[in-house]
């Protein structure tokens, strides 16, 4: 599930750059359901240079918490 969710967000990013991205991670998150596969999809996204932004420095890790 985690490699899904960092793809959908890799998608996201691509199609409507770093706030589709920012949308699209925070709406994975505000899930309750899908909280357990935070942490590995932030490992995920960490390898990821394009969308690592949300995980490395950016708010939006903090906002859906």
């Amino acid at each position: 599930m985690a490699k899904f969710i960092c793809a959908r967000v890799m998608i996201a990013y691509l199609e409507d750059g770093k706030e589709g991205a920012r949308l699209k991670y925070c709406a994975y998150f505000e899930k309750k359901s899908l909280q357990r596969y935070k942490e590995a999809t932030d490992a995920l996204i960490r390898e990821e240079k394009d969308i690592a932004f949300l995980v490395d420095g950016g708010s939006v890790a903090e906002v859906a918490q």
